[in-house]
């Protein structure tokens, strides 16, 4: 079986599982210590999903770049408060021609986070940690 067969059927039986279940991952339950699976895919058009909301602690971030671009950068990072200073980046990392998927971990505290991609100002996702 060809190796992107096999991830792509994986993926999909996630999700179905997740979805049969009656919960998204998002409302299930959350141990801050155990890492969980957020699926990223990057259309064409941007993100298909604009804003997340997620529990606080561990994440692995798998993004799919579905853009038909050769390689997108994608970077996540923590919004400030009111200070002015930058963002603080948490990752930034090529997807594309070199690998199917980016896949990265973040340990995320209570804030405002966003997942953009370099050189597309509108394509952003909005991530709310509580």
């Amino acid at each position: 079986m060809h190796p992107i067969f096999v991830i792509t059927l994986g993926w999909v039986w996630l999700w179905t599982s997740a979805m049969s279940s009656g919960t998204s991952p998002q409302a299930r339950r959350h141990d801050p210590n155990t890492p969980e699976a957020i699926p990223i895919v990057v259309s064409p058009d941007g993100f298909l999903k604009q804003t997340l909301s997620l529990p606080e602690g561990a994440h692995v971030y798998v993004v799919l770049n579905r853009t038909g671009f050769r390689d997108i950068t994608v970077y996540l990072e923590r919004m400030p408060g009111n200070t002015g200073t930058p963002p603080q980046r948490e990752f930034g990392d090529t997807v594309g021609a070199s690998r199917a998927r980016l896949v990265k971990n973040a340990k995320l505290t209570p804030g405002t986070y966003r997942l953009r991609v370099e050189g597309r100002p509108s394509w952003v996702c909005a991530i709310q940690v509580r």
